[in-house]
């Protein structure tokens, strides 16, 4: 919430409201294009928290998994 407040301009008043209908929207196209649940986590290969581990720990993580998979 604080980023959609700091990045994107939303009114600290509405963000709650605004990330609530984003994440349904969200929801709604992955249910309608993919037939999941987007939290399922089934869908992803990886997922990295980068908010803990940084931008570009989280790059080389990601570059490390796709290298040991032979993806590159």
């Amino acid at each position: 919430m604080k980023l959609a407040v700091e990045r994107l301009g939303v009114n600290p008043a509405e963000v709650e409201k605004v990330v609530d209908e984003t994440d349904r929207q969200r929801d709604q196209y992955v249910r309608t294009y993919y037939g999941r649940h987007r939290q399922d986590v089934v869908n992803y290969d990886m997922v990295v928290k980068h908010g803990e581990a940084g931008n570009r720990r989280a790059a080389v993580l990601v570059v490390a998994e796709a290298r040991r998979r032979k993806w590159s």
